[in-house]
């Protein structure tokens, strides 16, 4: 029975991957244990080089090539070839601490989670052997919990989570987006019953300037809308307690303004900022509902709504462009 799959989407990190992998397989699990899916999503660097390097010296570790896709879909293929009780998605220039696995496995086990989250926002702890038999995690909480109390974090690679949670809840990326834990991790958390939280994280999250975090483009500026617009859709439409519900509206109405604040950062022009604002009109998310807590954030979206021309002038120092 395998009891765990890394599910690893590739692009162009040949520089990084190396130290990656070495994590997932000096792990204290047997190999047949646990399965490392790697997917090559159209590298034009060395990196399928590198992956096949490993798959000949590791049983446990299996390549799938693909023509380019984006993370978000590769994410969804490494879904679909997954066979172990619990999932982990790794960024393939991050990596986690060695020697873990069994013991995370067996609080997953222990309590039926439906989610662990092992990458906290905090220092990797030095001590893993300590920390672990030192209270490592809270009691366990409902995701809604999580969600009310802006507790949990969002990237995607914090969590361990049960396939068949997954499964049952048809927990796909959204296609065609970059930031896909923004708008699949909050889905996720409405749906868990059972979530712990360590006190102490296990990932090496690593951001280099060539990365999806660092780099900008006009087509990522209007993701903002699509990943907007589908939260928006899914208090709407699946979410039934009005409280949660706002959070929905709350994190789909903070990445729009997101996306204002990205036209002021990366100097886009007047013209953008048209269309950006013509499309939210046509996906329904603006002009935007009204919150009325935190008083800052009304100010804002009174602000945003009026003008948002004006709201980029007085949010920082860029203007934008004619």
């Amino acid at each position: 029975m395998i009891e765990l799959s890394f599910i690893v989407p590739v692009y162009n990190t040949e520089e990084y991957i190396s130290r990656c992998l070495n994590s997932l397989v000096n792990q204290n699990i047997p190999v047949t244990d646990y399965e490392i899916i790697l997917i090559n999503d159209g590298s034009t660097d060395n990196s399928l080089v590198l992956l096949n390097e490993y798959a000949s010296k590791y049983s446990n570790i299996i390549i799938i090539d693909q023509k380019n896709k984006g993370l978000s879909a590769t994410r969804n293929t490494g879904l679909a070839a997954a066979k172990g009780e619990y999932i982990w998605h790794i960024d393939s220039d991050d990596w986690i601490v060695e020697n873990c696995i069994n013991e995370l496995l067996k609080i997953c086990r222990n309590d039926d989670l439906d989610m662990l989250e092992v990458a906290p926002s905090i220092s990797v702890s030095q001590d893993f052997v300590n920390d672990i038999q030192a209270n490592p995690y809270s009691r366990i909480y409902s995701g809604k919990e999580l969600l009310v109390n802006q507790k949990a974090v969002i990237g995607t690679w914090a969590y361990l989570m049960k396939r068949d949670f997954i499964l049952q809840n048809n927990l796909l990326f959204l296609p065609g987006i970059q930031n896909d834990d923004v708008e699949f991790t909050p889905r996720a958390l409405y749906f868990a019953s059972n979530v712990r939280l360590m006190n102490f994280s296990v990932y090496y999250y690593f951001q280099r300037g060539g990365s999806i975090v660092h780099s900008f483009s006009e087509n990522r500026l209007f993701q903002y809308l699509k990943i907007s617009k589908s939260l928006k859709n899914f208090g709407l439409t699946t979410v039934k307690e009005k409280n949660i519900q706002k959070i929905f509206f709350f994190i789909s109405n903070g990445i729009f303004i997101a996306g204002i604040s990205a036209i002021s950062i990366h100097h886009f022009t007047k013209k953008v900022l048209h269309q950006y604002l013509q499309e939210a009109k046509q996906k329904k998310i603006y002009p935007l509902k009204l919150e009325y807590r935190p008083f800052k954030r009304f100010l804002i979206i009174l602000l945003v709504n009026w003008s948002p021309v004006l709201f980029i002038r007085l949010r920082g120092k860029f203007n934008v462009q004619e």
